[in-house]
C-alpha cells in the first residue's frame, strides 16, 4: 500500500517486488490488467514448447519467454500463451500418452497454407528424429 500508494504497478520490474509475485504472474497481470503485451510461461508452456521443439530442450523459463516472444508478433503473445497452455493442460498432457494424437490435433487446427505445412513438417521431423 505504501510503496505504490495503493496502486497496482503497471510494469514487470515493480510488480515482481511485491510478495509472491514472480515473473509469470507479473506477465499475466500486465496482459490481463493493463493490456500490455507479455508472454507468460508456466509449466505447461515450458513443457509443450520443448516437446514440440519450439525451443531447445534445455531452455529455462526465461529463455522460453524470450524465444517465443521473439518468434511471435506481440499481438499473438496472449492468444498463443492461452492456446499452448490449454493444449498442454487438456491434450498434450504431462503423463505418458500417445503423442501422435497431439500431432493430429495440431494438423486438424492448423491453417492450410504453405507456411503452416512447412512448420508442421519440421516439427514432426524434429519430434520423431
Amino acid at each position: 500500500m505504501e510503496k505504490f500508494e495503493g496502486q497496482i504497478p503497471d510494469n514487470r520490474e515493480e510488480l515482481t517486488t511485491l510478495p509472491g509475485m514472480g515473473r509469470k504472474t507479473a506477465n499475466v497481470v500486465l496482459t490481463n490488467g493493463f493490456n500490455i503485451p507479455a508472454f507468460a510461461v508456466d509449466t505447461h508452456i515450458k513443457r509443450v514448447t520443448r516437446k514440440l521443439h519450439f525451443v531447445p530442450q534445455d531452455a529455462s523459463v526465461e529463455k522460453v519467454e524470450q524465444m517465443m516472444s521473439d518468434k511471435l508478433p506481440e499481438d499473438m503473445w496472449y492468444p498463443a500463451h492461452h492456446s499452448i497452455l490449454l493444449f498442454g493442460r487438456y491434450q498434450c498432457i504431462a503423463r505418458k500418452h500417445d503423442h501422435s494424437e497431439c500431432i493430429e490435433r495440431i494438423k486438424e487446427n492448423m491453417p492450410e497454407n504453405e507456411i503452416a505445412a512447412s512448420a508442421l513438417e519440421k516439427m514432426i521431423t524434429e519430434i520423431e528424429g
